[in-house]
């Protein structure tokens, strides 16, 4: 029993990580574009004031919620609700709005890239909406071990 509880906390922990991490690669694609015009890893269309305002906004909330997931991961579990709004309003947020791009045809995605991010965005759903599962479960036995304290 402690050791599962042991591989959920290592779960929970590498959930926060990996979204970090995502999120640091995207926001310093971002970066780059937007101060620099380096295009690496995304596939960035011409550059336009408009576009470049967009992005920088973006680029905002990439590192902003980078560093959410890092101080999440300081407190994993009394934190838990950071891998929840996650998975709902970002990650499937991500989903929904790429997918309708795309299927309206204002993708500039080949099928197969668009597939690849995609099953992507579903994999780190699940991660997180799990993790999210193991850290209530671990929140839920420790409120009712004080409660028969």
């Amino acid at each position: 029993m402690k050791k599962q509880m042991q591989l959920d906390l290592i779960f929970i922990r590498f959930a926060y990580w990996l979204g970090a991490l995502m999120d640091f690669l995207v926001a310093l694609s971002m970066t780059l574009y937007v101060f620099f015009q380096v295009n690496i890893g995304m596939d960035y269309p011409e550059p336009t004031n408009e576009l470049r305002f967009m992005l920088s906004a973006g680029m905002a909330l990439m590192w902003g919620w980078t560093i959410l997931l890092i101080w999440g991961d300081r407190k994993p579990i009394e934190r838990r609700l950071i891998l929840f709004f996650t998975a709902f309003p970002v990650v499937l947020g991500l989903f929904t709005g790429e997918l309708v791009l795309f299927l309206q045809g204002y993708s500039n995605q080949t099928v197969t890239q668009f597939a690849i991010f995609q099953s992507i965005r579903i994999l780190l759903f699940i991660i997180f909406i799990i993790a999210f599962v193991f850290a209530l479960k671990r929140s839920n036995k420790k409120s009712n071990e004080e409660l028969e304290n």
